[in-house]
């Protein structure tokens, strides 16, 4: 079972993203969990432990608004990522794994975000990848856990 979590603020513009492609999937990925918090947090570890996978979808910085990314994520002690959110999709990965012994395979599929300031909806070039993001979910939950080395498609966006 893949676990699908989406992060971020949906009351800061574009930091909303990882909720609107989490919501898009909540409807048609058979055999996925999929939820959504503001922050990454220690208690997530034990939902990631019960999954074969888990992809994680946020906002991030970047020079190209609407940009999709794809990367694995690598378990880490590292906390916080400076962007406000609690810990890491890798420090969740690293307690999934040192507190459940889970063993899964962790992505992370980020877009690049334009606005991060107060208000809700999605500016223009972010809500028009959603589709693309959550395009870059399905193929990620197709593949078969485990010794992925690269990610399906590693970049894409407008």
């Amino acid at each position: 079972m893949t676990l699908v979590i989406g992060y971020g603020n949906p009351l800061r513009g574009d930091d909303g993203v990882g909720w609107a492609v989490a919501e898009a999937l909540s409807h048609d990925l058979n055999g996925c969990d999929v939820v959504t918090v503001q922050v990454l947090l220690p208690e997530l570890a034990e939902s990631v432990a019960r999954s074969a996978r888990a992809v994680f979808v946020d906002a991030r910085l970047g020079a190209t608004p609407g940009r999709v990314s794809t990367d694995a994520i690598a378990p880490t002690d590292a906390d916080a990522t400076g962007h406000g959110h609690g810990l890491t999709p890798g420090a969740v990965a690293q307690l999934a794994g040192q507190l459940y012994g889970w063993k899964g395979d962790a992505w992370l599929v980020s877009i690049e975000a334009a606005e991060f300031g107060y208000g809700t909806g999605l500016s223009v070039p972010v809500a028009a990848v959603v589709p693309d993001a959550v395009a870059a979910v399905r193929r990620l939950d197709l593949r078969s856990p485990g010794g992925l080395s690269s990610p399906p498609s590693a970049r894409t966006g407008h």
